[in-house]
């Protein structure tokens, strides 16, 4: 240890140790508010979304989401108009690479009911063979067919597989 001859005051070492064994009080807490985002409904951004469309005809993404008030509501944006893109109630123009991204309405002139076509994202089922994890019928097969098939212990190899 380096000495700084600098020393405490003869005697107050041993209470220096002892307040340092005492017991630290607790902590009063941390908030935890700002790690846990409220939950934004796609279906409410589909229908914020198709709303204004159907009035401006088209729209860039970036004023589709310049009110969007955390990252959270871009992100539900932004599912919203792939589940719109996917209904075929919207186009996507972008004239160069990472451009502008410039969003055509292309459904009915008549208010849509988004409600009935687009999906809420619920999350991700917690146990194997839940609903919504299924495995493709086939791909099991076809991996089989397309990897050959070597001994995975080389007590496994016979004389004829060149061991």
């Amino acid at each position: 240890v380096p000495q700084f001859g600098l020393a405490p005051p003869r005697g107050h070492a041993p209470r220096l140790a002892a307040a340092d064994l005492q017991p630290k009080p607790a902590e009063t807490g941390v908030s935890l508010s700002h790690l846990h985002s409220p939950v934004v409904s796609v279906r409410e951004q589909a229908a914020i979304i198709s709303s204004r469309l159907q009035r401006a005809g088209a729209a860039t993404f970036r004023a589709l989401v310049a009110d969007a008030g955390a990252l959270n509501v871009v992100v539900a944006r932004f599912l919203a108009l792939l589940e719109l893109y996917r209904e075929s109630l919207v186009a996507f123009d972008q004239m160069r690479s990472l451009g502008e991204l410039t969003v055509r309405w292309t459904g009915p002139d008549d208010p849509v009911d988004i409600g009935a076509s687009i999906d809420e994202f619920e999350g991700v089922a917690d146990e194997q063979g839940a609903e919504g994890d299924r495995a493709q019928p086939g791909v099991a097969e076809r991996a089989d067919l397309d990897s050959p098939q070597e001994p995975t212990h080389p007590e496994a190899m016979t004389q004829e597989d060149g061991a």
